[in-house]
């Protein structure tokens, strides 16, 4: 709270133009760019804006933990897929922009906070899904005045999926690991 309030109130430049506006259809990324956005996507956790940063970063989660390692490049790679899906602009793509809430919501939720099964895999992949339209949203509404979403959409998303955990009810999936 205290980095996004400091950062309207102290702009190190101008408030900037609202992103633009989802186009109609898909957004087309060559396998490059898709490659780039899906790294860059793990980079943009640490505001890095080179993509080998985020090949880096991976590296260090699967010394640490391979499901970690695993749930993020699903979540970079859901995000990319998702932000294509809904016509956002490659180029913000392809920054990272739209992955970085959706690879922490999938380490979050597929690595942490819930046994892995497949059932939870699939819940984590839908909270990085809807991640994205949320950080586009967010970034909608902050960037005018200066501001940025920062992580605000991972934990938001990740608040509201936790929070479902209880009436989902299903088998395999509690949250006995979080305790």
């Amino acid at each position: 709270m205290v980095a996004g309030v400091l950062a309207i109130a102290l702009p190190t430049a101008p408030a900037a133009a609202a992103p633009p506006v989802a186009a109609d259809g898909f957004t087309a990324l060559s396998a490059a760019e898709f490659g780039r956005a899906c790294c860059d996507g793990i980079a943009q956790i640490f505001l890095l804006d080179q993509w080998y940063a985020g090949l880096i970063l991976l590296a260090g989660l699967l010394v640490a933990s391979r499901t970690a390692a695993v749930a993020a490049v699903c979540g970079s790679v859901v995000a990319v897929l998702t932000a294509c899906a809904m016509g956002l602009p490659a180029d913000r793509i392809e920054a990272g922009l739209y992955g970085y809430n959706a690879v922490l919501v999938a380490i979050a939720l597929a690595a942490t906070f819930l046994p892995l099964t497949p059932w939870t895999a699939g819940y984590a992949a839908l909270a990085a899904v809807a991640s994205v339209p949320f950080t586009a949203a967010w970034q909608a509404f902050a960037q005018p005045s200066g501001g940025s979403p920062f992580t605000w959409p991972f934990v938001v998303t990740t608040w509201l999926f936790l929070a479902a955990v209880p009436a989902l009810d299903r088998p395999g999936i509690s949250l006995e690991k979080a305790k």
